[in-house]
Order: C-alpha cells, then structure tokens, then sequence
C-alpha cells in the first residue's frame, strides 16, 4: 500500500517569489514577483522605440503634423537633442531607455511591493483570528 500524501507540504519562500500557504484548507497561493531589472529593460527598449518611431514619422511627413509638433515639444521642455533628424533619433532613443528604465524598474518594484503588502495583511488577519479563537477558550 502506497502512504497518502500530505495534503500541504512545506515550501521554501524563494528570493524572487511570493509564497502564502497559511490560508484556510489546502489553498496555496504563488504569485512570482516582476524581476526589476529586467522589466527596466523592456519598457526602456519600447520607449526608445516608440520616441524613434516618432520622430522618423515626423521628419517623414514635414513640419505641420502631429507627430512633428510632438517631437518639438518634447525637445523644448523635457528631452534636450531630441527632433526628427537621425542624431535626434539617436539621442531619443537614449533619452527612451533612461527613462523607461528607471520608470519600469521603479513599476515593478511597487507592484512586488504592494503585492508583498497584501500577502502580509492576509497572514496576519488569519493569525490574529486563530489567536483570538484560543484566547477565547482560555478564558
């Protein structure tokens, strides 16, 4: 005969995850958590595509179009060098990765984080209503 096995095994909380396995019945929940540096990455590399892209549409289509007025505007007030001819693609597409780098790093971190947090709260509402559950007995 084959020994059952236990209905809930011990896990090991890993660096990069979030595990709760203190919920009620056999519920286990695993929510992996955004690698950060690598979320960076992603949405750097998609804003200097979409700034790129921008400005290829404004030095395409002339002065007077949207994605032009666009280009200008982001060069006077937030990204210096920035316009529609190939160095100001080039600069851009810096501008893009430096601020969408930081921007996702900083996304991921407070979703792992509020994540975290609301796991914690979970826990913690399961503990002290089994703790209030035996101090009711006791007394």
């Amino acid at each position: 005969m084959i020994p059952s096995a236990p209905m809930r095994s011990t896990t090991s909380v890993p660096d990069d995850g979030i595990v709760v396995d203190d919920l009620p019945g056999t519920t286990e929940v695993v929510v992996a958590a955004l690698i950060k540096h690598a979320f960076g990455v992603a949405m750097g590399v998609f804003a200097a595509v979409v700034l790129v892209a921008l400005a290829a549409v404004g030095m395409a289509e002339g002065d007077s179009t949207p994605a032009n007025t666009f280009v200008w505007m982001m060069r006077q007030s937030f990204l210096p060098g920035y316009g529609p001819t190939v160095p100001g693609m080039v600069v851009g597409a810096l501008w893009g990765l430096g601020i969408g780098y930081v921007l996702g790093f900083g996304a991921a971190l407070a979703r792992n984080r509020i994540i975290k947090l609301h796991f914690w709260i979970l826990n913690t509402r399961a503990r002290l209503s089994a703790s209030r559950d035996v101090l009711d007995e006791i007394s």
